[in-house]
C-alpha cells in the first residue's frame, strides 16, 4: 500500500496527482499512510492543495494529514474552501 515506485510516489499520490477522490479515499481507508514524501518532498496532502483540488484536500485532512506540511504549498483558494 505504501510502496514507492518512479520519484518516490505512492499509488497515494498518483490518485491525488490523477483527481481521484474515490481511490484517494479507499486508499486511506485501507492504511495508505498520508504523510510519506517523494523525492521533491511533496506529501499527498501538498500535491492536492498545489493542483486546487479541495475535494482531497478534506480527504486528507480527515484521514489525519498533517496541515504544517502543506503551508508553503497551499494556494489560498483551496484553504478557504476547505475549512480545517
Amino acid at each position: 500500500m505504501n510502496q514507492t515506485g518512479e520519484n518516490g510516489r505512492t499509488p497515494l499520490m498518483y490518485a491525488v496527482n490523477s483527481g481521484w477522490p474515490h481511490v484517494v479515499e479507499f486508499l486511506l481507508d485501507n492504511g495508505a499512510d498520508s504523510g510519506m514524501v517523494d523525492e521533491r518532498h511533496m506529501t499527498a496532502l501538498m500535491q492536492a492543495c498545489s493542483l486546487g483540488l479541495p475535494t482531497i484536500v478534506r480527504l486528507l485532512l480527515d484521514s489525519g494529514a498533517g496541515v504544517d506540511d502543506v503551508c508553503l504549498v497551499c494556494s489560498s483558494s483551496v484553504c478557504s474552501s476547505v475549512e480545517a
